[in-house]
């Protein structure tokens, strides 16, 4: 049985990997990107270019998939609640 959980959990690793890198893929040929939400009428294109510039996505896209100051990501949203908190 520990043989069987092991090997299942080595598969895990190429499984979460692939998966990653189609959701990735799949969102780079979308043609648009968060910021195109977020984007209203009276918006001047220094605000736009400002909102792409914070989330990072007026790099490149190998240096997107890097990055570890991404806002959103669950280790800052972890670290911002329990710091709201006062648990760290």
């Amino acid at each position: 049985m520990l043989k069987y959980s092991i090997k299942r959990l080595l598969l895990l690793i190429p499984v979460l990997l692939g998966v990653t890198f189609i959701i990735y893929a799949a969102m780079n040929l979308s043609g648009t990107d968060y910021v195109d939400s977020l984007i209203t009428e009276d918006m001047t294109e220094e605000q736009v270019a400002a909102l792409r510039a914070h989330y990072g996505l007026d790099k490149p896209r190998l240096e997107r998939l890097h990055r570890e100051d991404v806002p959103g990501r669950p280790g800052q949203i972890l670290q911002q609640r329990s710091g709201r908190l006062g648990i760290l």
